[in-house]
């Protein structure tokens, strides 16, 4: 009999071939050293398959050809199919993106879907979230009907937590009244709703599947309103992250009815020449921050300029009084370090550059290096000690 091998630990060498992930030559090599090495190797190359329009730099993920090859890779080779955890759909062609939706999956986690919407895909996707493995749903596109919207999550999997939508020409204001209405089933734990014409009123629809009363982290570019609806009054009491553009904040947010509050991320898409009462709104804003307050990171990313940043550096010097609370702050243009424009912020040693995160995102606080990213990180080396 074979002595066991003291130096095969499995989480080393899961570890070690990971490193290998984006690379299409070395995984396939990796299962041919040893036994003990296929089964990793082909959960790293087939745990994102959308990964695999990258690889060469020559087709995109949504190139029909690349997806044609995958689907046949797991049709004929469907023991693989359990090592996909994140599926990229970004397929034009109606016929294929069903067929990729109605393959056997036993352990997804992650969705991205980016397409045009019509009543043949909505069946399909209605498959692919039923899933009872399913935690997180990331949605794009544009829809033909808006009574599509409803049908999409109407047999959603309880086991989702985040949620991500940004559908276009979607006008909840037509959609028809579901004979039963739709019980909040999925607790969700993050949500973010995008620039949709009308996707923060679906959360007053009764097709709205969601249950937030366990919400923490919140983003949407609307906030008309939003905070005063009756179905959204449980999730003030236990939002710890909350997201917005200034350019979209139409009226100022009070900040001292969410308790729990930890994280503000804020996209500044314009600068001078933004209408002042917009300004005016955000500066209230954040003087609504109480001296109770959790609050410990305030992130700013865009176009910043000195006179607006000025307004923003009184008011924040004023209100943050927690010990170790931060302001990250970013400068889209490349070049520009908006930190001198807060002159009293950085007198007391809280105001930083940081590495590029991705804003309105729902589950991560830091988003793959960039080449900008690397930039900040040279500039402010300390970055890393002060992420979360």
């Amino acid at each position: 009999m074979e002595s066991p091998n003291p130096l095969h630990i499995p989480e080393l060498l899961n570890h070690c071939i990971r490193l290998l992930r984006d690379s299409k030559s070395d995984l396939p090599a990796c299962a041919l050293v040893s036994r003990s090495w296929v089964q990793p190797s082909q959960s790293a190359l087939f745990e994102d398959p959308g990964h695999w329009g990258h690889w060469g730099a020559r087709k995109p993920d949504d190139d029909r050809h690349s997806w044609l090859h995958i689907l046949e890779v797991f049709q004929t080779s469907p023991h693989l199919i359990p090592h996909i955890r994140r599926l990229r759909l970004i397929i034009p062609d109606v016929g294929l993106f069903s067929k990729i939706c109605l393959l056997p999956f036993t352990h997804l986690q992650d969705v991205i879907i980016r397409r045009k919407f019509n009543h043949v895909s909505a069946l399909s996707i209605q498959q692919l979230l039923s899933l009872p493995t399913l935690r997180r749903v990331d949605i794009y596109g544009y829809f033909e009907d808006p009574q599509i919207m409803p049908l999409i999550w109407r047999r959603c999997s309880p086991s989702i937590r985040t949620v991500s939508s940004f559908c276009l020409a979607f006008n909840p204001c037509i959609l028809n009244p579901t004979e039963t209405p739709c019980l909040p089933v999925v607790p969700l734990e993050s949500l973010n709703m995008g620039a949709d014409q009308g996707a923060p009123h679906w959360l007053q629809h009764d097709s709205f599947p969601f249950d937030l009363s366990r919400l923490r982290i919140f983003s949407l570019h609307d906030y008309s309103g939003t905070f005063s609806w009756k179905k959204f009054a449980p999730a003030i009491r236990t939002i710890e992250g909350l997201a917005f553009l200034i350019p979209r904040l139409e009226q100022p947010i009070d900040l001292s009815y969410f308790p729990k509050l930890e994280f503000l991320r804020v996209r500044v898409i314009t600068g001078d020449d933004m209408n002042d009462a917009l300004w005016s709104n955000a500066v209230e804003t954040f003087s609504t921050i109480p001296p109770s307050s959790r609050l410990r990171k305030v992130s700013f990313q865009g176009v910043l300029q000195a006179r607006s940043c000025g307004k923003l550096d009184a008011v924040l010097a004023r209100v943050l009084v927690r010990p170790f609370a931060t302001v990250e702050v970013l400068d889209d243009r490349d070049g520009y370090d908006p930190v001198p424009y807060f002159p009293q912020l950085m007198s007391r040693n809280i105001v930083r550059g940081f590495v590029s995160i991705f804003f309105l995102s729902s589950t991560s606080h830091v988003a793959s290096p960039s080449r900008r990213s690397l930039a900040a990180k040279s500039r402010y080396p300390d970055t890393d000690r002060h992420e979360n």
